[in-house]
Protein backbone atom coordinates (compact mmCIF):
# COMPACT_ATOMS: atom_id res chain seq x y z
CA UNK A 1 0.00 0.00 0.00
CA UNK A 2 1.13 3.55 -0.71
CA UNK A 3 -0.08 4.38 2.68
CA UNK A 4 -1.27 2.56 5.50
CA UNK A 5 -1.67 -1.57 5.19
CA UNK A 6 -3.99 -3.04 8.40
CA UNK A 7 -4.61 -6.69 8.59
CA UNK A 8 -7.23 -7.46 11.72
CA UNK A 9 -7.75 -11.04 10.56
CA UNK A 10 -8.15 -13.61 8.21
CA UNK A 11 -5.51 -16.00 6.45
CA UNK A 12 -2.88 -14.52 3.91
CA UNK A 13 -0.70 -16.78 2.33
CA UNK A 14 2.10 -15.25 -0.10
CA UNK A 15 4.42 -18.33 -1.46
CA UNK A 16 6.16 -15.85 -4.00
CA UNK A 17 6.93 -11.97 -3.93
CA UNK A 18 10.00 -9.57 -4.09
CA UNK A 19 8.85 -7.92 -0.52
CA UNK A 20 5.67 -9.66 0.85
CA UNK A 21 3.74 -6.96 2.29
CA UNK A 22 4.74 -3.45 1.85
CA UNK A 23 3.34 0.47 2.73
CA UNK A 24 4.16 3.50 4.95
CA UNK A 25 2.74 2.08 7.91
CA UNK A 26 1.60 -1.81 8.41
CA UNK A 27 -0.11 -3.29 11.00
CA UNK A 28 -0.51 -6.61 11.85
CA UNK A 29 -3.88 -7.46 14.72
CA UNK A 30 -4.92 -10.67 14.00
CA UNK A 31 -4.92 -13.18 11.38
CA UNK A 32 -2.81 -15.91 10.19
CA UNK A 33 -0.30 -15.30 7.86
CA UNK A 34 2.56 -16.42 5.56
CA UNK A 35 4.68 -14.55 3.90
CA UNK A 36 7.77 -15.72 1.46
CA UNK A 37 9.80 -13.02 -0.04
CA UNK A 38 13.02 -12.62 -2.23
CA UNK A 39 13.75 -9.53 -0.63
CA UNK A 40 12.17 -8.21 2.33
CA UNK A 41 9.13 -9.95 4.52
CA UNK A 42 7.68 -6.60 5.75
CA UNK A 43 8.86 -3.50 4.60
CA UNK A 44 7.57 -0.18 6.42
CA UNK A 45 8.12 2.52 3.96
CA UNK A 46 11.30 0.77 2.03
CA UNK A 47 11.56 2.42 -1.43
CA UNK A 48 15.57 1.49 -2.70
CA UNK A 49 14.60 -1.92 -2.58
CA UNK A 50 14.70 -5.06 -4.92
CA UNK A 51 11.18 -4.77 -5.70
CA UNK A 52 10.37 -1.35 -5.92
CA UNK A 53 13.79 -0.96 -8.11
CA UNK A 54 13.40 -3.78 -10.58
CA UNK A 55 10.44 -5.65 -9.71
CA UNK A 56 7.73 -3.11 -11.13
CA UNK A 57 7.49 0.60 -12.57
CA UNK A 58 8.81 3.38 -10.75
CA UNK A 59 9.88 3.55 -6.86
CA UNK A 60 8.36 4.39 -4.14
CA UNK A 61 8.82 8.10 -2.43
CA UNK A 62 9.38 6.06 1.09
CA UNK A 63 12.75 7.21 2.87
CA UNK A 64 13.75 6.71 6.79
CA UNK A 65 11.38 8.66 8.72
CA UNK A 66 10.36 8.11 12.04
CA UNK A 67 6.20 8.82 11.35
CA UNK A 68 6.50 5.23 9.73
CA UNK A 69 5.79 2.16 11.90
CA UNK A 70 5.54 -1.62 11.58
CA UNK A 71 3.68 -2.69 14.48
CA UNK A 72 2.56 -6.31 15.25
CA UNK A 73 0.01 -6.36 17.91
CA UNK A 74 -1.66 -9.93 17.56
CA UNK A 75 -2.06 -12.87 15.12
CA UNK A 76 0.20 -15.67 13.78
CA UNK A 77 2.67 -14.30 11.42
CA UNK A 78 5.28 -16.78 9.79
CA UNK A 79 7.95 -14.73 7.70
CA UNK A 80 10.56 -16.24 5.32
CA UNK A 81 12.91 -13.85 3.56
CA UNK A 82 16.17 -13.82 1.79
CA UNK A 83 16.35 -9.96 2.40
CA UNK A 84 15.27 -8.47 5.74
CA UNK A 85 12.59 -10.10 7.98
CA UNK A 86 10.78 -7.48 9.40
CA UNK A 87 11.91 -4.14 8.52
CA UNK A 88 11.27 -0.71 9.33
CA UNK A 89 12.24 2.47 7.93
CA UNK A 90 10.81 4.16 11.14
CA UNK A 91 9.73 2.15 14.35
CA UNK A 92 9.16 -1.34 14.65
CA UNK A 93 6.76 -2.47 17.61
CA UNK A 94 5.62 -5.76 18.92
CA UNK A 95 3.28 -5.53 21.45
CA UNK A 96 1.56 -9.47 20.82
CA UNK A 97 0.88 -12.16 18.24
CA UNK A 98 3.19 -14.86 17.34
CA UNK A 99 6.17 -14.23 14.92
CA UNK A 100 8.52 -16.50 13.46
CA UNK A 101 11.40 -15.49 11.02
CA UNK A 102 13.58 -17.19 8.83
CA UNK A 103 15.89 -14.49 7.49
CA UNK A 104 18.71 -13.92 5.24
CA UNK A 105 21.61 -15.89 5.35
CA UNK A 106 23.96 -13.68 3.92
CA UNK A 107 25.38 -10.31 6.27
CA UNK A 108 24.17 -7.94 4.62
CA UNK A 109 20.67 -8.11 5.67
CA UNK A 110 19.04 -8.72 9.21
CA UNK A 111 16.56 -10.99 10.40
CA UNK A 112 15.14 -7.56 12.17
CA UNK A 113 15.80 -4.21 10.64
CA UNK A 114 14.75 -1.21 12.01
CA UNK A 115 16.51 2.68 11.56
CA UNK A 116 13.93 4.15 14.69
CA UNK A 117 13.09 2.53 18.05
CA UNK A 118 12.53 -1.26 18.20
CA UNK A 119 10.40 -2.34 20.74
CA UNK A 120 8.34 -5.42 22.51
CA UNK A 121 6.32 -5.08 24.80
CA UNK A 122 4.16 -8.28 24.40
CA UNK A 123 3.81 -11.68 22.22
CA UNK A 124 6.16 -14.39 20.71
CA UNK A 125 9.07 -13.59 18.60
CA UNK A 126 11.37 -15.72 17.36
CA UNK A 127 13.80 -14.41 14.29
CA UNK A 128 16.90 -16.23 12.62
CA UNK A 129 19.15 -15.18 10.25
CA UNK A 130 23.03 -14.23 9.43
CA UNK A 131 25.10 -12.80 11.92
CA UNK A 132 26.33 -9.40 9.73
CA UNK A 133 23.72 -6.84 10.31
CA UNK A 134 21.45 -8.71 12.94
CA UNK A 135 19.21 -6.09 15.62
CA UNK A 136 17.07 -7.10 18.12
CA UNK A 137 15.15 -4.75 20.62
CA UNK A 138 15.73 -2.03 22.45
CA UNK A 139 16.40 -1.17 26.25
CA UNK A 140 13.00 1.04 25.84
CA UNK A 141 11.11 -2.61 25.68
CA UNK A 142 8.94 -3.48 28.60
CA UNK A 143 9.58 -7.44 27.72
CA UNK A 144 12.98 -9.18 27.89
CA UNK A 145 14.74 -10.72 24.70
CA UNK A 146 17.65 -12.99 24.19
CA UNK A 147 19.66 -11.91 20.86
CA UNK A 148 22.75 -15.25 20.80
CA UNK A 149 25.19 -15.45 17.93
CA UNK A 150 25.88 -19.30 17.52
CA UNK A 151 29.20 -20.90 17.32
CA UNK A 152 28.61 -22.08 13.88
CA UNK A 153 25.89 -21.79 11.03
CA UNK A 154 22.76 -24.10 11.22
CA UNK A 155 21.71 -26.03 9.15
CA UNK A 156 18.10 -25.37 7.45
CA UNK A 157 15.03 -27.20 9.75
CA UNK A 158 17.41 -27.51 12.90
CA UNK A 159 15.10 -26.69 15.39
CA UNK A 160 16.39 -23.60 18.01
CA UNK A 161 14.83 -24.27 21.55
CA UNK A 162 14.56 -22.08 24.56
CA UNK A 163 13.44 -23.83 28.46
CA UNK A 164 13.73 -22.51 31.73
CA UNK A 165 15.94 -23.33 34.73
CA UNK A 166 13.41 -26.18 35.02
CA UNK A 167 14.02 -27.47 31.70
CA UNK A 168 10.28 -26.37 29.98
CA UNK A 169 10.29 -25.41 26.63
CA UNK A 170 9.61 -21.90 26.37
CA UNK A 171 9.21 -21.54 22.79
CA UNK A 172 11.02 -23.76 19.59
CA UNK A 173 11.13 -23.20 16.20
CA UNK A 174 12.85 -24.85 13.32
CA UNK A 175 13.90 -21.85 10.49
CA UNK A 176 13.63 -22.54 7.07
CA UNK A 177 16.92 -21.61 6.03
CA UNK A 178 20.83 -21.91 7.51
CA UNK A 179 21.22 -19.49 10.40
CA UNK A 180 23.80 -18.50 13.00
CA UNK A 181 21.88 -15.48 14.83
CA UNK A 182 18.56 -15.92 16.57
CA UNK A 183 16.24 -13.41 18.38
CA UNK A 184 13.90 -14.43 21.27
CA UNK A 185 11.19 -13.10 22.97
CA UNK A 186 8.48 -14.22 25.03
CA UNK A 187 6.31 -12.98 28.28
CA UNK A 188 8.56 -16.32 30.02
CA UNK A 189 12.04 -14.35 29.76
CA UNK A 190 12.39 -12.35 32.80
CA UNK A 191 15.62 -10.19 34.66
CA UNK A 192 17.80 -12.35 37.11
CA UNK A 193 16.48 -15.95 35.50
CA UNK A 194 18.62 -17.95 33.74
CA UNK A 195 17.39 -19.65 30.60
CA UNK A 196 19.18 -22.86 28.24
CA UNK A 197 19.72 -22.01 24.31
CA UNK A 198 19.81 -25.26 22.36
CA UNK A 199 19.64 -26.57 18.81
CA UNK A 200 18.38 -29.99 17.39
CA UNK A 201 15.85 -31.92 19.04
CA UNK A 202 12.13 -31.79 18.97
CA UNK A 203 9.91 -30.29 21.78
CA UNK A 204 6.64 -32.38 22.66
CA UNK A 205 3.67 -31.06 23.54
CA UNK A 206 4.16 -30.77 27.35
CA UNK A 207 6.82 -28.84 26.79
CA UNK A 208 9.73 -31.41 27.24
CA UNK A 209 12.90 -31.25 25.16
CA UNK A 210 14.03 -34.82 23.64
CA UNK A 211 17.62 -34.67 22.42
CA UNK A 212 19.20 -31.45 21.03
CA UNK A 213 22.60 -29.64 21.66
CA UNK A 214 23.29 -27.06 24.42
CA UNK A 215 24.61 -24.00 22.83
CA UNK A 216 24.45 -21.93 26.24
CA UNK A 217 23.05 -20.82 29.47
CA UNK A 218 22.13 -17.23 29.63
CA UNK A 219 21.48 -15.22 32.87
CA UNK A 220 19.29 -12.14 31.50
CA UNK A 221 20.58 -9.00 33.41
CA UNK A 222 19.17 -6.29 32.61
Amino acid sequence: GDAAVMINNGEITITKSYEGIEGANITIAGGIHSVTAADDGLNAAGGSDGSSVNGRPGQNPFSADSSYFLLISGGYLIVNASGDGLDSNGTLEVTGGTVFVSGPTNSGNGALDCNGTAKISGGIVVAAGSMGMAETFGSSSSQCSIMYNLSSVQKAGTAVTLTDSSGKVLVSYAPEKQFQNVVISTPDIQIGSTYTLYTGGSAAADGTLSGGTKAADITVSS
